[in-house]
């Protein structure tokens, strides 16, 4: 089981991939594109920067916003059970993770109500 659907090597290609595929990011791609590459003048420089800006802020908030919900998924799972006897504490398991099929994970939330997510057959 995967905990987070981003490393350090794939994060910005996944995730660009991720916001071109809603139709509205892409258009608005296209658009500034368009916008830009035609009207490259200097009277309009300050405008076209604008548009850049803003489709830049707005690509880079959502990409974060992924990122910090990833980020928290992992740090609220409290100990994983790596085969039916063997149960180990997460900040343990770092190393770990890469090698083994996790069959169980218990998160605190989860915890607190008594219940189990069960994955099995996945592999990290």
């Amino acid at each position: 089981m995967k905990l987070s659907k981003y490393t350090v090597w794939n994060f910005l290609p996944k995730n660009l991939f991720e916001q071109f595929r809603r139709i509205a990011n892409f258009y608005f791609l296209c658009m500034t594109t368009i916008s830009v590459s035609i009207n490259f003048l200097p009277k309009n420089l300050f405008e076209q920067f604008r548009r850049i800006a803003i489709f830049y802020f707005l690509c880079m908030t959502t990409i974060s916003r992924y990122k910090r919900q990833s980020h928290l998924v992992w740090f609220s799972v409290d100990e994983v059970r790596l085969s039916k006897t063997n149960k180990r504490k997460t900040d343990k398991v770092m190393r770990l993770v890469t090698t083994v099929t996790l069959q169980k994970v218990t998160t605190r939330h989860q915890r607190q109500n008594q219940k189990t997510y069960y994955e099995t057959g996945t592999k990290t």
